[in-house]
């Protein structure tokens, strides 16, 4: 899955209004998501958890969450 902003996808093609107009009526027709959480992974003794969804990882290299999707901004103890 890729996160668009579709407002500022829309505006980018200004230079053709007939394709515009029919992009933002198929849009308007498309399931939407939540907004994307943000979250930090929690230092365990041997893993981590993420702070939004409770998931444990062994190693947290990643800036999100493979369980929950969450953009990670850090750790915490």
């Amino acid at each position: 899955m890729r996160l668009i902003d579709a407002d500022d996808f829309i505006a980018r093609l200004d230079h053709v209004p007939m394709v515009q107009d029919a992009i933002k009526k198929a849009m308007d027709h498309m399931p939407t998501i939540e907004e994307r959480k943000t979250g930090r992974w929690i230092d365990m003794d041997d893993h981590v958890m993420c702070s939004c969804c409770g998931a444990t990882h062994y190693g947290a290299d990643k800036n999100y969450c493979p369980n929950c999707g969450a953009r990670m901004r850090g750790r915490e103890k």
